[in-house]
């Protein structure tokens, strides 16, 4: 089973006592609490829910419209996400959608997108990567690994170029390429990546109410 998770990780410049008013700021609506498990389904990918996962001092607020508009549009303002954040020092947009091959991030400094990549496979009007700045330390060791071509006597707009490195040797495919960094820059940032590990966080659900659930998930 795969990973559908998108939103925003970040350290508080100070304790959060009302995730409910924090999801509110930085969605721009009003949000409610939802007792879990929740009736009907709860989907990040809907407008309407998001998901706030806690672990220690590190949150990761989860839903796909904060998140998806940073990630395509590496012009775009992170000034307001900025500051709905509390002014952190910095934080991570990303996604992970494993089922439709979407993988990014873009990493925030003080206020100013340092770094964003976005890896995505046959999304309608998007080009398959998506740069803006410098690669991080974390991406240079993939990017300037040594790689070999699977099937090399196969078709060439067939073969899929496999990077590796290590002993014994990690491999990666080009697809996932992005998604392998996304892992490693989060581990490196904030010491956690959120379906990569073995800590259980404390999780808080809200509902925004000014948005209509589609007609599919109602039933």
């Amino acid at each position: 089973m795969g990973t559908t998770l998108a939103g925003i990780a970040f350290k508080p410049t100070r304790p959060v006592d009302d995730f409910r008013a924090l999801v509110s700021k930085l969605c721009g609506e009003e949000a409610v609490a939802v007792e879990q498990p929740v009736a009907g389904g709860f989907d990040i990918r809907d407008h309407a829910d998001v998901m706030v996962l806690v672990f220690g001092e590190v949150c990761f607020i989860c839903n796909n419209d904060i998140a998806w508009g940073l990630l395509e549009k590496p012009a775009s303002d992170v000034a307001f996400t900025h500051q709905a954040l509390g002014c952190p020092d910095s934080f991570m947009v990303f996604c992970r959608y494993d089922s439709g091959g979407s993988y990014g991030y873009a990493l925030v400094e003080k206020g100013e997108r340092v770094r964003s990549r976005l890896q995505t496979t046959d999304v309608p009007g998007l080009p398959p990567l998506i740069e803006f700045g410098e690669p991080l330390d974390s991406e240079k060791r993939w990017l300037a690994a040594p790689y070999y071509f699977e099937d090399e006597d196969g078709p060439e707009d067939e073969r899929e170029k496999i990077f590796y490195q290590g002993e014994p040797a990690i491999e990666v495919p080009e697809y996932f390429l992005t998604s392998r960094m996304l892992d490693e820059a989060l581990v490196s940032r904030f010491g956690v990546c959120p379906w990569n590990t073995d800590v259980k966080p404390v999780c808080h659900m809200f509902r925004l109410t000014g948005a209509r659930k589609p007609w599919w998930r109602l039933w």
